[in-house]
């Protein structure tokens, strides 16, 4: 059992935590090959936050703007 972060309910027992993202940030990754020596670079994204939220909140979640989901962000 947890607590949703989006709705603020207890979870029943047994029921699905869903991991939602909710802040990313861009990220270089570096890679080395070793036979030709040579390293490159690729973008990508890496995950900087995350909340547990029942199937509820995850579409309450969905159903929000950009600009409702950053206020309910700067309020947890």
């Amino acid at each position: 059992m947890y607590i949703c972060a989006i709705t603020g309910n207890q979870s029943k027992p047994g029921e699905k935590c869903h991991r939602l993202v909710v802040e990313t940030r861009p990220k270089t990754y570096k890679h080395w090959d070793r036979e030709s020596e040579e390293e490159w670079f690729t973008q990508g994204t890496e995950i900087v936050r995350e909340v547990n939220a029942t199937r509820a909140g995850v579409d309450m979640w969905n159903g929000m703007t950009p600009e409702q989901q950053v206020s309910f962000l700067k309020r947890l």
